[in-house]
């Protein structure tokens, strides 16, 4: 006879399966590149408008993470009007103009919320926002002052 010697294997498996799962959520972050404006005295005859001094341009970064068809908002308020020891000044007497992304916006200061940036989609927008006061005789002499708060949110 013949003798066959066969090698049998058995074999033996299971899965288990992990769910994965990653939230990527609505974000915001602003940054702004100095955290004073200042205007220098000037003869409101030969100096009708002002250009902030060295300070006077602010430079900004937003970056946005917005879901499809929902725009970051970039907005700025002042907390009050220009205010003296004794006077005060309509803050809307201060303006701005932008340059870098086009996102960026040109306004007027106000005591309500003004849009100054708008974003669509998401990712990151440089520019920055160069300040002028309109000068006039009538002020009376003094320092004024007030803060401006900018804020960028995702609805």
């Amino acid at each position: 006879g013949y003798l066959f010697w066969s090698h049998v294997t058995f074999a033996a498996s299971t899965d288990s399966r992990v769910s994965l799962t990653v939230r990527i959520a609505p974000r915001v972050k602003l940054q702004l590149g100095i955290g004073t404006i200042s205007f220098a005295d000037a003869n409101p005859a030969t100096d009708p408008v002002i250009s902030a001094t060295e300070n006077g341009s602010i430079s900004v970064s937003s970056w946005v993470r917005t879901p499809p068809g929902t725009t970051a908002i970039l907005t700025v308020v002042a907390n009050d009007d220009l205010v003296g020891s004794h006077h005060t000044i309509p803050i809307s007497k201060v303006s701005w103009s932008s340059s870098g992304a086009p996102e960026y916006l040109s306004g007027t200061l106000s005591k309500s919320a003004q849009t100054v940036g708008l974003f669509a989609r998401s990712g990151r927008y440089d520019g920055s926002y160069s300040f002028r006061f309109v000068n006039s005789a009538d002020y009376m002499p003094g320092d004024y002052s007030t803060q401006i708060v900018y804020t960028l949110s995702v609805p």
